[in-house]
């Protein structure tokens, strides 16, 4: 079929104007081969990406389109056919240079963290061959390994090949520069390889992208040229491109290990026993014995099925000329796995999670000893958000502080939390109206995708290269992603009002309860803004607040004791205690060094925090800070208390005595927590326990010299204790 389209266009562009399209093919289909050779370097476990691979996009053109209607397209479309389907991949082959500069680019590393966080994808056991270290890539081994070798090669394809379509475009328009490929540009107008080249780039992109597109362009001589017709043309093409012969065996062999995604691709490939392209219709049947590779073949029908129909229904804005009539329908795309059935006839069984339960699940797994704790998550939200703009703000002071410093807490009165707990006046089940602002980066249109799916915040690659910036002692510590959901426990629904730091987008959010009658749904709305509404998140809610006791003492800013007094009815469901909020605020607090407004029906409250003890010991090679508070009496508890960033810490007991001490650990909280943040992981805490008690002894014998005797005494007894402790461990 290449020879026919060659022929028509040898005929169309015979002593005219447009014989230099001719000329510049001839060249083309001599070089452009010998580039595409070069793909597999980088992509030995793909499918070929050759010649091969080209003449069969044009063979399916040919027969969507039919001879006939090959005939009655313009010179410059046939060229752009030719062009594009030998060109469409030129961007998979990368130079040494293009490689060296990738491994030291910030999108590298952000691509290279992705695969890490990602351990469904088929490049993750590749990945953990390596780690970061000061935004480096290392080998794990310092021992030569041929799978490391080939597994940073496996990531380096994969991080071209989504880059792969613009760079197409950019070695169209500069072959000689960006590839040293002699491809000549003095005849054709530069305009022309530029559309040549957006053909090429939009055929792994969107739809949408390409119904951007122009639909007619001045070509060459009297002609038009069609980018949109050719780019769904060459779609189509590419994504027919499904014979058994796509993969070469002897490249695979040169390979110490294949990736699971290349093994099932080459599998879909093979499983294809029955395939029709034509004028009328194409259907394909494919029977698969492996559950993945079915999966992956009806993904790849799904996506011709949807490529398809995409066109159909935008074909007069597509097709050049009404003579060129229809495309063929879609037929059967069949996936059969053998011995195994399909529920629907179409999609793989699987588990799914019924929103409607999950907060049931995670309430009956006591995943919170009382519903009064979720509050710690909004309050952790609002805290985490607040760092990262503070360190956003001010990084270049920062990086070079201490959390014990005053230059990191005057930083902080400019950022306070305000917290405002106010009984409804309002006829409703939901009598008091909690409300949490903070002045933080605020929540962005991409942050609620990842709000809106539990457990994914640590998929948001953008906030996590943030926080690897910041010193350890300031990073947030969110990380199990289930953290906003939990505010169901407490009411039905939520109303955020927030300006994102980065897009300064201002957004009021309605948040519902999925097992509420508005199921779950997200209301959004944009409202008009300007620079003087700052980066923020205000947070409100109406909850049911029922007494626990008669009266509630509190502190008022005018430094007298109040008592608060109040009677409604208790209610089992959506219910939480005032006293328990108060206690959660205040035991989130207590070590705090942001500036805290506390209000109960507009009076201030003061917390009952412990700020001004500040931990005067930072020791930032183990992660953590310590207080020291003089000597243990015979009447102290034995164990010192333990905070996580300042929070405190329930399950850990750290023997210091005879020595009053306490300890503030800094980390990576999915490393060291618990999901509810209650106490220290089980895995983790003989690790932590050895962390400080060294820590201490380095600090004890630093200072020695500069004790009393008594102290000396006493921190004798404590090596002593600690040197077995630390055996034991």
């Amino acid at each position: 079929m290449i020879r026919y389209i060659e022929n028509k266009l040898y005929e169309k562009t015979k002593d005219t104007q447009s014989e230099i399209l001719y000329a510049q093919w001839n060249y083309d289909k001599k070089v452009i081969p010998t580039a595409l050779q070069l793909v597999s370097n980088l992509f030995p476990h793909y499918s070929l990406h050759d010649e091969s691979h080209s003449i069969t996009i044009i063979n399916n053109i040919v027969r969507i389109l039919g001879k006939e209607n090959i005939d009655k397209l313009s010179s410059i479309d046939l060229w752009l056919i030719l062009e594009a389907s030998y060109c469409h991949d030129i961007g998979m082959v990368v130079s040494s240079e293009d490689m060296i500069k990738s491994l030291q680019s910030k999108e590298f590393l952000e691509f290279f963290k992705s695969l890490l966080t990602n351990e469904k994808n088929g490049l993750y056991s590749f990945a953990t061959q390596f780690e970061i270290r000061d935004n480096q890539i290392y080998y794990k081994s310092n021992q030569f390994d041929l799978k490391s070798h080939d597994g940073i090669k496996f990531i380096l394809a994969e991080y071209f090949r989504t880059r792969h379509s613009d760079r197409s475009l950019e070695i169209i328009n500069d072959p000689l520069n960006k590839l040293s490929l002699s491809s000549p540009r003095d005849v054709i107008p530069p305009r022309i390889f530029n559309i040549l080249g957006e053909i090429c780039a939009s055929h792994t992109k969107d739809f949408s992208d390409v119904m951007k597109l122009s639909f007619s362009e001045v070509g060459i001589d009297i002609e038009d040229a069609h980018p949109r017709f050719i780019s769904c043309l060459l779609r189509i093409g590419d994504l027919l491109d499904l014979d058994n012969n796509r993969f070469s065996e002897v490249m695979l062999r040169t390979l110490t290990k294949i990736p699971i995604d290349t093994i099932n691709h080459k599998s879909k490939h093979l499983s294809i026993k029955s395939f029709r392209v034509d004028r009328k219709e194409i259907s394909i049947f494919a029977e698969c014995s492996e559950y993945e590779t079915a999966s992956i073949t009806q993904h790849w029908f799904n996506y011709i099925d949807s490529e398809i129909k995409n066109q159909l229904i935008h074909w007069n804005k597509i097709v050049p000329c009404k003579d060129l009539g229809f495309l063929p329908t879609i037929g059967k795309l069949e996936v059969k796995l053998e011995d195994y059935e399909y529920i629907d006839g179409k999609n793989r069984p699987r588990f799914k999670v019924d929103t409607d339960k999950a907060l049931s699940l995670l309430q009956g797994a006591g995943l919170y000893k009382t519903s009064s704790q979720s509050i710690r998550e909004i309050l952790q939200n609002a805290v985490d958000a607040t760092l990262l703009r503070v360190w956003l703000e001010h990084k270049d002071v920062l990086q070079n502080l201490e959390p014990n410093s005053d230059e990191f807490i005057n930083i902080l009165k400019d950022y306070p939390i305000s917290i405002r707990i106010e009984k409804n006046t309002k006829e409703s089940d939901f009598n008091w109206i909690i409300e949490i602002e903070d002045n933080g980066i605020g929540i962005s249109e991409n942050d609620l995708k990842y709000i809106m799916n539990t457990g994914s915040s640590s998929k948001n690659i953008k906030k996590f290269n943030i926080i690897d910036e910041m010193p350890l002692w300031m990073q947030p510590s969110g990380a199990f992603g289930i953290g906003f959901q939990s505010i169901f426990l407490l009411t039905n629904q939520v109303k955020v009002t927030t300006k994102s730091f980065f897009d300064e987008q201002l957004l009021e959010i309605e948040f519902n309860n999925p097992n509420s009658p508005k199921n779950g749904d997200i209301l959004i709305k944009k409202i008009k803004t300007n620079h003087s509404k700052k980066p923020g998140c205000k947070i409100k809610f109406d909850a049911k607040l029922i007494k626990e006791s008669e009266y509630i003492y509190i502190r008022t800013k005018n430094d007298h004791e109040k008592i608060l007094n109040y009677d409604f009815f208790a209610n089992d469901s959506l219910e939480m205690k005032l006293e328990g909020i108060l206690t959660e605020i205040n035991r989130f607090f207590s070590k705090s060094q942001f500036e805290i407004d506390l209000y109960i029906n507009n009076e201030e409250v003061l917390l009952e925090n412990s700020s001004s003890q500040k931990f005067n010991y930072y020791d930032k090679n183990r992660g953590l800070e310590l207080s020291f508070l003089g000597l243990k009496k015979e009447k102290d508890r034995l164990h010192s208390k333990v905070y996580y960033k300042n929070q405190i810490i329930e399950n850990i007991f750290i023997p210091t005595e005879p020595l009053d001490i306490e300890i503030n650990i800094f980390g990576k909280a999915s490393d060291i927590l618990s999901i509810n943040r209650n106490g220290i992981k089980d895995e983790s805490r003989n690790y932590i326990m050895k962390k400080v008690l060294e820590s201490i002894f380095d600090y004890c014998i630093n200072k020695y010299n500069d004790s009393t005797d008594e102290e000396k005494l006493y921190m004798s007894v404590f090596f002593n204790k600690t040197n077995n402790h630390i055996d034991n461990i």
